[in-house]
């Protein structure tokens, strides 16, 4: 027996591992690195609850009370040190303040001494900070799920931070809202596979022949809308735009994600949390005397709670109204193509290794390059154009 259908269909939440009454169900990485559940049969009651609670299965969240539309707003903390810290505009330290300003707890994603992703459980501003930032990876969940409901139980205010359907996950395994639960999804381009992550690591470790110490996907050191991945060794440091870093480019060219990613059930404004964030892409278009490409975060308003929460941090914040149509984040009206190099990719991975597959699908490889601008060239001029022109006429019929 199986807890889900299919690997499209698990995002490796963990709501089966912990509902399960007799613990048999644990987590485990598959070829690709990528973790799923995995029933011990022999204890096993057949009960069904693993598969009941599976958020892939279910088509509302118990007891959230959404808005038929978000209220979306472009917003920029004051505090400017905040702002350069965080990917986009630092939406979420203000939001997370809050949470630690009133005896509250802050769960999110962090990377550990080793740059493993995993959930993180915040009291203090410290612990915070190592939330912040992107983390394209996706993270160990652990006994997360267990301890945001202890710290419910105990009557403590609760924000638990993550992909949507990390978040659908909590609320299945919870099985109910909490009032003193509110939940902040992430406009999610997909996550990649940490198996993958951890040997580019390795990778670049041996090439340069020293020890990572640090590692930021999102660096702002040329600007927000250009960011750069920087590595940060001991005695050095190496920064490329992300599209030029190899992993960067097996990211955003849509190779090495979670097979759910492709067909992901949350990329749309109707959303798990009671707020999501993301990056308000072309805010310079829209609102040009509000940009300034040191970051802008797109925030959405999904429910009363998250327009409560929102009314509690203005102070902290500038922010414009916005609208769905002036969004462009694709994973906002559809989940990621997957690259048409899917197959290929993984088949030579599996036969072949790492050391392969970064030179013959990203731009280390010189022919790799040229076929890249020519990608570029083609994009701007014929695809962009055709998809923003499609964008204008969905919602012209939807109003």
């Amino acid at each position: 027996m199986d807890v889900f259908l299919n690997k499209e269909s698990c995002s490796g939440c963990t709501a089966c591992e912990h509902i399960c009454p007799v613990n048999c169900i644990s987590m485990a990485a598959d070829e690709k690195g990528f973790s799923y559940p995995q029933i011990h049969m022999p204890a096993c009651t057949n009960c069904g609850l693993c598969r009941t609670v599976c958020p892939f299965r279910k088509d509302t969240w118990e007891g959230k009370l959404f808005f038929p539309a978000p209220k979306i707003y472009a917003v920029k903390h004051k505090d400017e040190p905040v702002r350069a810290a965080s990917s986009s505009g630092g939406a979420f330290t203000a939001v997370s303040d809050w949470f630690l300003k009133n005896n509250g707890i802050v769960y999110g994603a962090a990377f550990d001494d080793n740059f493993r992703v995993c959930h993180i459980r915040c009291e203090n501003s410290l612990e915070r900070n190592k939330l912040r930032g992107s983390k394209y990876v996706q993270s160990e969940l652990g006994d997360i799920f267990l301890k945001v409901q202890a710290d419910l139980a105990d009557g403590r205010k609760v924000l638990f931070s993550g992909t949507p359907c990390q978040t659908a996950g909590l609320y299945a395994y919870l099985g109910t809202d909490h009032e003193n639960l509110f939940c902040c999804d992430l406009v999610c381009h997909g996550v990649p596979s940490p198996k993958i992550f951890k040997e580019y690591l390795e990778y670049v470790a041996r090439q340069n022949k020293k020890k990572i110490v640090g590692l930021d996907f999102r660096d702002k050191i040329k600007g927000w809308v250009k960011f750069s991945f920087t590595i940060t060794f001991r005695d050095k440091i190496k920064s490329a735009w992300i599209l030029d870093d190899p992993y960067g480019f097996l990211f955003l060219r849509n190779i090495i994600l979670r097979p759910a990613c492709y067909s992901c059930r949350f990329a749309s404004f109707t959303r798990p949390a009671d707020i999501t964030i993301g990056d308000f892409w072309d805010i310079g278009k829209i609102l040009p005397g509000f940009s300034d490409d040191k970051g802008v975060s797109l925030v959405l308003i999904n429910t009363g709670k998250g327009e409560s929460l929102f009314d509690l941090i203005k102070s902290e914040i500038e922010f414009k109204p916005g609208s769905t149509a002036a969004c462009t984040n694709q994973n906002l009206f559809h989940p990621t193509r997957p690259s048409p190099q899917l197959a290929s990719f993984w088949a030579d991975y599996a036969k072949k290794g790492f050391e392969y597959v970064i030179f013959k699908y990203t731009l280390i490889s010189p022919a790799n390059r040229v076929k890249e601008k020519l990608y570029a060239l083609a994009r701007h001029k014929l695809v962009s154009p055709y998809l923003q022109g499609l964008k204008r006429v969905i919602f012209k019929h939807k109003k």
